[in-house]
């Protein structure tokens, strides 16, 4: 698995009780419940932006530690980021890891949507704590949710962006003009993969607000 619980011990990314030390001198314990939800959706993920095929090999240099030194380096690529040249510019792909990357922002949000109903000064809480104050997780899900946008996709798949450069009139389909680019953005980029399987998501308020 890619996704580290360490994502979700601060915020803004906080799930309480990802961690926990039930004893004095004992070990940080994972919560096993969110352990495998993050791998489960970690794989959703995955298969929604190179398909099953390409996924189940990207897979086999996948273990505990995350991707295997001696993967093919379009999958460490990939994983990890890459910086790259097109005719003379610089871009930058970051990757899908980090307590702000990728992974970090869509696993929070979908544990945020199944599971966890109301936010609260000490934490999570569902009935409410004594002594806590109820707060609203929509905030906290759109924000991760836009920044999981912004690196998954950007606005590829809508309307392009109309831009003016030296005195001519273009179009951007990929929807990012600077140098750092979306996973979307690096794959269109790359030889080594296609975006025919690559699910786009909607940078929208799911609960209506």
């Amino acid at each position: 698995m890619l996704a580290r619980i360490t994502y979700f011990t601060q915020r803004p990314l906080l799930i309480p009780g990802a961690l926990s030390v039930p004893a004095i001198g004992d070990y940080p314990r994972q919560s096993t419940s969110l352990v495998d939800f993050m791998e489960e959706y970690e794989q959703r993920l995955l298969i929604d932006v190179l398909g099953i095929e390409i996924y189940e090999d990207f897979a086999a240099y996948l273990d505990v530690d995350g991707i295997m030194p001696d993967a093919p380096q379009k999958y460490l690529d990939l994983v990890n980021g890459k910086t790259y040249d097109i005719s003379g510019k610089k871009y930058q792909y970051k990757g899908l890891l980090g307590n702000d990357g990728i992974l970090a922002n869509y696993i929070f949000c979908k544990w945020l949507e199944i599971d966890l109903t109301v936010y609260t000064h000490t934490g999570v809480q569902s009935p409410i704590a004594e002594n806590s104050d109820r707060v609203s997780a929509l905030p906290t899900w759109v924000k991760a949710w836009r920044r999981f946008i912004e690196l998954y996709q950007q606005d590829a798949g809508r309307f392009p962006r109309v831009f003016q450069t030296h005195g001519a009139i273009g179009l951007d389909f990929y929807g990012q003009g600077d140098h750092t680019v979306s996973l979307y953005r690096f794959m269109e980029d790359s030889a080594d993969f296609k975006t025919d399987f690559f699910k786009y998501e909607k940078n929208e308020n799911r609960y209506g607000l």
